[in-house]
Protein backbone atom coordinates (compact mmCIF):
# COMPACT_ATOMS: atom_id res chain seq x y z
CA UNK A 1 0.00 0.00 0.00
CA UNK A 2 1.29 3.63 -0.87
CA UNK A 3 -1.14 5.18 2.22
CA UNK A 4 -1.61 8.24 -0.14
CA UNK A 5 -4.91 9.25 -0.61
CA UNK A 6 -7.33 8.54 -3.29
CA UNK A 7 -8.78 11.55 -5.59
CA UNK A 8 -12.32 11.89 -5.47
CA UNK A 9 -12.22 11.67 -9.40
CA UNK A 10 -11.59 8.05 -9.40
CA UNK A 11 -14.74 6.82 -7.51
CA UNK A 12 -16.61 9.46 -10.09
CA UNK A 13 -14.98 7.72 -12.99
CA UNK A 14 -16.33 4.33 -11.64
CA UNK A 15 -19.71 5.25 -10.67
CA UNK A 16 -20.30 6.89 -13.98
CA UNK A 17 -19.03 3.70 -15.70
CA UNK A 18 -20.98 1.91 -13.96
CA UNK A 19 -24.16 4.25 -14.74
CA UNK A 20 -22.83 4.29 -18.71
CA UNK A 21 -23.20 0.15 -18.55
CA UNK A 22 -26.27 -0.14 -16.86
CA UNK A 23 -27.67 2.81 -19.38
CA UNK A 24 -26.38 0.95 -22.03
CA UNK A 25 -27.76 -2.31 -21.14
CA UNK A 26 -31.19 -1.05 -20.56
CA UNK A 27 -31.42 0.85 -23.78
CA UNK A 28 -29.91 -1.97 -25.63
CA UNK A 29 -29.69 -5.99 -23.80
CA UNK A 30 -28.91 -7.43 -27.16
CA UNK A 31 -25.05 -7.64 -28.91
CA UNK A 32 -25.18 -3.90 -29.94
CA UNK A 33 -24.07 -3.42 -26.40
CA UNK A 34 -20.60 -4.05 -27.40
CA UNK A 35 -19.66 -1.23 -29.77
CA UNK A 36 -22.64 1.00 -27.64
CA UNK A 37 -20.29 0.20 -24.85
CA UNK A 38 -17.16 1.45 -26.37
CA UNK A 39 -18.76 4.28 -27.51
CA UNK A 40 -19.99 5.30 -24.43
CA UNK A 41 -16.81 4.66 -22.85
CA UNK A 42 -14.84 6.80 -25.35
CA UNK A 43 -17.61 9.61 -24.63
CA UNK A 44 -16.62 9.32 -20.67
CA UNK A 45 -12.71 9.35 -21.73
CA UNK A 46 -12.81 12.51 -23.75
CA UNK A 47 -15.17 14.42 -21.50
CA UNK A 48 -12.33 14.53 -18.83
CA UNK A 49 -9.57 15.10 -21.14
CA UNK A 50 -11.73 17.66 -22.31
CA UNK A 51 -12.13 19.40 -19.16
CA UNK A 52 -8.34 18.76 -18.22
CA UNK A 53 -6.55 20.13 -21.32
CA UNK A 54 -9.38 21.11 -23.78
CA UNK A 55 -8.03 18.91 -26.38
CA UNK A 56 -9.59 15.92 -27.64
CA UNK A 57 -6.96 13.06 -28.96
CA UNK A 58 -7.53 12.04 -32.28
CA UNK A 59 -6.88 8.03 -31.01
CA UNK A 60 -10.09 8.55 -29.07
CA UNK A 61 -11.81 9.72 -32.03
CA UNK A 62 -10.78 6.61 -34.21
CA UNK A 63 -11.64 4.26 -31.50
CA UNK A 64 -15.28 5.66 -31.31
CA UNK A 65 -15.51 5.55 -35.15
CA UNK A 66 -13.82 1.84 -35.77
CA UNK A 67 -16.92 0.99 -33.38
CA UNK A 68 -19.44 3.19 -34.72
CA UNK A 69 -18.52 1.35 -38.18
CA UNK A 70 -19.04 -1.53 -36.62
CA UNK A 71 -22.23 -0.57 -35.27
CA UNK A 72 -23.53 0.07 -38.23
CA UNK A 73 -21.92 -2.70 -39.99
CA UNK A 74 -23.69 -4.93 -37.68
CA UNK A 75 -26.85 -3.62 -38.66
CA UNK A 76 -28.54 -7.04 -39.39
CA UNK A 77 -27.58 -8.66 -35.90
CA UNK A 78 -27.93 -5.15 -33.90
CA UNK A 79 -31.85 -4.33 -34.35
CA UNK A 80 -31.71 -0.09 -33.92
CA UNK A 81 -28.48 0.12 -35.66
CA UNK A 82 -28.15 2.98 -38.10
CA UNK A 83 -28.10 2.40 -41.53
CA UNK A 84 -25.36 3.11 -43.67
CA UNK A 85 -27.33 6.28 -45.43
CA UNK A 86 -28.74 7.53 -41.78
CA UNK A 87 -24.66 7.02 -40.33
CA UNK A 88 -23.06 9.08 -43.73
CA UNK A 89 -25.54 12.06 -43.00
CA UNK A 90 -25.24 11.44 -39.39
CA UNK A 91 -21.66 12.44 -39.74
CA UNK A 92 -22.19 15.21 -42.35
CA UNK A 93 -24.86 16.57 -39.73
CA UNK A 94 -22.23 16.16 -36.75
CA UNK A 95 -19.37 18.02 -37.95
CA UNK A 96 -20.92 20.52 -40.34
CA UNK A 97 -22.68 22.70 -38.06
CA UNK A 98 -19.71 23.31 -35.46
CA UNK A 99 -17.87 24.25 -38.78
CA UNK A 100 -20.30 26.56 -39.73
CA UNK A 101 -20.68 27.96 -36.57
CA UNK A 102 -16.87 28.73 -36.13
CA UNK A 103 -16.35 29.85 -39.16
CA UNK A 104 -19.30 32.78 -38.71
CA UNK A 105 -17.48 33.67 -35.15
CA UNK A 106 -14.26 33.71 -36.93
CA UNK A 107 -15.60 35.97 -39.24
CA UNK A 108 -17.51 38.39 -36.91
CA UNK A 109 -15.27 37.92 -33.88
CA UNK A 110 -11.69 37.53 -35.02
CA UNK A 111 -11.53 34.00 -33.11
CA UNK A 112 -12.08 30.40 -33.04
CA UNK A 113 -15.45 29.25 -31.69
CA UNK A 114 -14.68 25.50 -32.31
CA UNK A 115 -12.06 23.71 -31.72
CA UNK A 116 -11.75 21.20 -34.42
CA UNK A 117 -11.53 18.27 -32.33
CA UNK A 118 -15.22 18.95 -31.49
CA UNK A 119 -16.32 18.92 -34.53
CA UNK A 120 -14.38 15.49 -35.35
CA UNK A 121 -16.13 14.40 -31.98
CA UNK A 122 -19.66 14.98 -33.43
CA UNK A 123 -18.44 13.34 -37.27
CA UNK A 124 -17.87 10.32 -35.17
CA UNK A 125 -21.09 10.74 -32.89
CA UNK A 126 -23.22 10.99 -36.29
CA UNK A 127 -22.30 7.54 -37.35
CA UNK A 128 -24.14 6.26 -33.84
CA UNK A 129 -26.88 8.35 -33.71
CA UNK A 130 -27.93 9.18 -37.61
CA UNK A 131 -28.81 12.81 -39.20
CA UNK A 132 -31.85 13.22 -37.11
CA UNK A 133 -30.98 12.50 -33.32
CA UNK A 134 -27.65 14.57 -34.17
CA UNK A 135 -29.98 17.90 -33.88
CA UNK A 136 -31.54 16.65 -30.69
CA UNK A 137 -27.84 15.96 -29.07
CA UNK A 138 -27.03 19.34 -30.27
CA UNK A 139 -29.89 20.62 -28.45
CA UNK A 140 -29.20 18.93 -25.46
CA UNK A 141 -25.45 20.08 -25.60
CA UNK A 142 -26.16 23.62 -25.83
CA UNK A 143 -29.26 23.59 -23.22
CA UNK A 144 -26.45 21.77 -20.93
CA UNK A 145 -23.95 24.67 -21.64
CA UNK A 146 -25.66 27.78 -21.21
CA UNK A 147 -25.78 27.57 -17.19
CA UNK A 148 -21.96 27.23 -17.39
CA UNK A 149 -21.87 30.49 -20.11
CA UNK A 150 -24.29 32.02 -18.29
CA UNK A 151 -22.43 31.87 -14.69
CA UNK A 152 -19.21 33.01 -16.54
CA UNK A 153 -20.40 35.98 -18.65
CA UNK A 154 -22.45 37.05 -14.75
CA UNK A 155 -18.47 36.91 -13.61
CA UNK A 156 -17.22 38.69 -16.13
CA UNK A 157 -15.59 36.15 -18.27
CA UNK A 158 -17.55 36.91 -21.95
CA UNK A 159 -14.67 35.77 -23.75
CA UNK A 160 -13.57 33.09 -21.96
CA UNK A 161 -13.23 29.28 -23.81
CA UNK A 162 -14.81 26.58 -22.20
CA UNK A 163 -14.26 22.96 -22.73
CA UNK A 164 -17.12 21.79 -25.06
CA UNK A 165 -16.96 17.99 -25.32
CA UNK A 166 -18.33 17.49 -21.78
CA UNK A 167 -21.86 19.29 -23.13
CA UNK A 168 -21.26 17.41 -26.35
CA UNK A 169 -21.34 13.98 -24.71
CA UNK A 170 -24.32 14.77 -22.17
CA UNK A 171 -26.29 15.50 -25.35
CA UNK A 172 -24.96 12.99 -27.06
CA UNK A 173 -26.06 10.27 -24.31
CA UNK A 174 -29.64 12.06 -23.92
CA UNK A 175 -30.58 11.82 -27.57
CA UNK A 176 -29.35 8.08 -27.74
CA UNK A 177 -31.20 7.24 -24.71
CA UNK A 178 -34.53 9.57 -24.98
CA UNK A 179 -34.29 10.43 -28.53
CA UNK A 180 -36.91 7.97 -30.11
CA UNK A 181 -39.09 8.71 -27.29
CA UNK A 182 -39.11 12.20 -28.14
CA UNK A 183 -39.66 11.47 -31.75
CA UNK A 184 -42.23 9.77 -30.68
CA UNK A 185 -44.08 12.37 -28.42
CA UNK A 186 -44.12 15.18 -30.88
CA UNK A 187 -45.09 12.63 -34.07
CA UNK A 188 -48.35 11.81 -31.67
CA UNK A 189 -48.60 15.56 -30.56
CA UNK A 190 -47.98 17.24 -33.35
CA UNK A 191 -48.19 15.67 -36.65
CA UNK A 192 -51.08 12.81 -36.31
Amino acid sequence: MCKKKISPRYPIIEFLCGLLFAGMAYYSPTLSIVPLLVFSFVLLVISFIDADTMEIPDGLIIIGAVAGVFFVAGGFIFPGATSWLDALLGVIAGFAPLLIIDRIVILLLKKDGFGYGDMKLMAMVGLFLGWQSMFLAFLFAFVSASPVALFLMIKGNRGAYIPFAPFLCIGTLAALWFGQAIFDWYAVNYIF
